[in-house]
């Protein structure tokens, strides 16, 4: 038996180092990515960013000329002091915010159970809610909405255009997620712009789908949305379902409960779904319209859901 070639041994050991090297690698990437995705044992949220060519929502209110108008103004709300001290939690978790809370928990009597819920549920409207009681519809041709068909637009309920325009028992910045949820389909299924959410809220005040003391009425969505070229029907919340609705070029609105959109209901559109989940554009919230939402997530929150297509 002849002596092993030393120069041959040499030359096997630096390939079997170079796979390990290799495989380790390999194992590493694929370690970092499983990271990116999985927390706690979930798919971990996906950030995405919103298409903001359509807000107009930055009040920058006059702090002094505010404080003046809040200082001279009364009124009879009391807060309860569970949510005192939730407001308090949430300046805190939210110090970009904090200043603003303060002053409005400094005047709240001035305010309202629906103002408390929507700092609560959204903290980045709080410059909204704080000039909300002193400030009127804009008045005289408001600017101009972008929209393409075949892509849904992102608005906000308490966009400056249309914020403080009159709808049912307040303005469509506190009750207008429905005609914007709607606003938003139309725009994105027939590319029509005009129809704004200030259009959409005067059409269904007009004809009976905002029903008092309940908000807009789910028939907007189906008999309501006929009136703007759109079909709309009711489907199951099944993933398989929604997904073939959004691939088919669809756009899903639904009717969410308590949770992590609202404190009593509220309105959101889902735009598309892919390997993270569903698309949510929240016209109450830009930060939870920045984000990949799993099936699971939503499913528990849906109390209906509808399927609009041109």
């Amino acid at each position: 038996m002849g002596a092993p070639n030393t120069q041959e041994t040499r030359y096997v050991r630096r390939r079997r180092r170079k796979r390990r090297l290799f495989w380790l690698l390999i194992l590493i990437a694929a370690c970092a990515v499983g990271c990116c995705f999985i927390k706690d044992g979930r798919f971990a949220p996906r950030p995405v960013p919103a298409p903001e060519q359509n807000v107009q929502a930055d009040f920058s209110p006059e702090w002094e000329a505010l404080e003046a108008q809040l200082g001279s103004a009364s009124g009879n709300f009391v807060v309860s002091d569970a949510d005192r001290a939730e407001l308090e939690d949430v300046a805190a978790r939210y110090p970009a915010y904090a200043e603003q809370i303060c002053l409005f928990l400094a005047h709240i009597d001035v305010y309202s159970q629906t103002a408390v819920n929507n700092v609560l549920v959204s903290p980045e409207k709080i410059d909204f809610v704080l000039v909300e009681p002193f400030t009127a519809e804009p008045e005289g041709e408001q600017a101009a909405v972008t929209a393409k068909k075949g892509e849904v637009p992102f608005l906000l309920q308490y966009d400056a255009r249309w914020g403080f325009h009159p709808y049912g028992s307040s303005c469509i910045g506190y009750t207008g997620c429905g005609p914007t949820c709607l606003s938003m389909a139309v725009m994105g299924l027939t590319g029509d712009a005009a129809v704004t959410p200030d259009v959409v809220s005067d059409f269904a005040e007009a004809n009976g789908y905002y029903v008092p003391g309940s908000g807009t009425s789910w028939s907007l969505f189906t008999d309501g949305a006929a009136n703007f070229g759109l079909h709309g029907w009711t489907i199951a919340t099944d993933e398989d379902t929604m997904r073939d609705c959004l691939q088919r070029g669809g756009v899903l609105v639904a009717s969410m409960l308590p949770g992590d959109f609202t404190r009593v209901g509220h309105f959101i559109v889902l735009t598309d779904c892919g390997m993270h989940g569903f698309r949510v554009y929240d016209p109450n919230c830009v930060e939870r319209s920045q984000r990949w939402w799993s099936f699971d997530e939503l499913a528990g929150q849906i109390a209906q859901l509808w399927c609009l297509a041109a």
